[in-house]
């Protein structure tokens, strides 16, 4: 699980969490190649989750609903969004 610092508090990312086991390399540059507009984002892994920071006013080009559907036949993973929360055991604060 990726760590926030207090830095992070209240930023908010989309999280596509799988399994160890499944390769986040391909993940990422399938999504990348699928939404080029997160390119020019910092997507943070590790091996099992990619976060995808949410900024005000970036045009991702695509919902949560339709990146859920995109990943479905890439891998088994769960796509939810989330605050950050440093306040909270898991840092994160799904509302």
């Amino acid at each position: 699980m990726i760590k926030f610092t207090e830095k992070d508090n209240n930023k908010q990312f989309i999280s596509i969490n799988t399994d160890e086991n499944t390769n986040i390399d391909i993940i990422v540059q399938e999504i990348r190649k699928q939404y080029p507009s997160l390119k020019q984002l910092h997507i943070i892994f590790d091996e099992a989750e990619i976060l995808i920071p949410l900024e005000t006013g970036f045009p991702y080009g695509f919902s949560l609903n339709e990146l859920r559907e995109y990943i479905k036949p890439i891998a088994a993973a769960t796509v939810t969004h989330f605050s950050v929360d440093t306040e909270e055991p898991t840092q994160r604060y799904y509302g």
